[in-house]
């Protein structure tokens, strides 16, 4: 157990390490000048470089890489250049909300897409089935903004059941993560549904069955704790695109969140904010990953001496 959790630290350390070397250099590489950005259009080229000179941005690019390590190993990553703001603080305010925004679509599509999953798999080839593989095409193929303007459009302008966007209470919550859930729902609910089929042809459950076991003990004690842990597996490496559309829905219900901050803070050209808002979410990646791994564990105790 010990070497396996200094295993995913020692990954953990090097996925995070790579992030910033990916992201500072990206961030470099584009042609805009953030100083010219946060200097203003009014500003002389003296002036311009003088500031350049002041923030280290005329410095080689291995000593400026050098000197954002350095602080980052002290916690501090930076001050954001268009508010002033420094960016670690910046990335806890919002923190919250995302997180919120996560963990509730993430709970949403895991109520939905499991039932649907065994309740497809155990009427395979049924008006059922075909129903909800049918819905589940479709709401995979669906983009996520389209989707969240639909819902906002129709859930909040048109009928008020919901608010239309902003953040004052857990209503504000619903849209943004039902939004989320129903396009990776259909996904998921095949995915339990194709690992389901295959465990109820086992023997063992053909064994069960025969013994006179109820069908409700057979599909959930034998078939769906088995069928279940590939469905964590995907989980955790879905973490990433939950993330991308996490910027998505925040930008259309005005959640004020990190997607919110992230394209704030690339159209500003604002690059210690986005160096910060990368790594805090490559971050979230990461321990959502470990946790995944833990539970993975739990489930299957056989990993761990794997």
């Amino acid at each position: 157990m010990l070497s396996r959790i200094l295993r995913r630290l020692g990954w953990a350390a090097v996925v995070l390490w790579g992030t910033t070397v990916i992201t500072f250099l990206i961030v470099h590489a584009v042609p805009a000048d953030p100083v010219r950005v946060y200097a203003g259009a009014n500003a002389d080229a003296e002036t311009i470089e003088r500031i350049r000179a002041e923030m280290g941005f005329d410095d080689p690019l291995i000593v400026q890489y050098g000197r954002y390590i350095g602080n980052l190993l002290r916690g501090d990553l930076g001050t954001s250049l268009v508010t002033g703001e420094r960016v670690l603080d910046a990335l806890l305010a919002r923190f919250p909300v995302t997180l919120s925004l996560a963990l509730t679509a993430v709970c949403l599509w895991m109520l939905m897409s499991v039932p649907l999953g065994v309740l497809t798999a155990k009427y395979r080839g049924r008006a059922i089935d075909r129903t909800v593989l049918i819905v589940s095409l479709v709401a995979i193929s669906l983009p996520v903004f389209w989707l969240a303007r639909m819902l906002q459009y129709y859930l909040a302008y048109q009928t008020g059941l919901f608010p239309v966007g902003g953040w004052a209470g857990w209503t504000h919550i619903i849209l943004p993560s039902a939004t989320l859930a129903l396009v990776i729902t259909g996904y998921y609910a095949r995915l339990v549904h194709t690992n389901m089929v295959e465990v109820l042809n086992a023997d063992y459950v053909r064994v069960a069955r025969a013994k006179g076991i109820p069908e409700y003990v057979v599909l959930f004690k034998h078939g769906l704790r088995n069928a279940v842990i590939p469905v964590i597996t995907v989980l955790g490496l879905d973490m990433a695109a939950l993330m991308g559309g996490v910027v998505f829905t925040e930008n259309v219900f005005a959640l004020p969140g990190l997607g919110v901050l992230a394209l704030q803070s690339v159209f500003n050209l604002d690059v210690p904010m986005i160096m910060g808002v990368v790594l805090f979410s490559a971050t979230m990646v990461v321990c959502a990953n470990i946790v995944v791994d833990f539970v993975y564990m739990w489930i299957d105790p056989r990993v761990e001496g794997m």
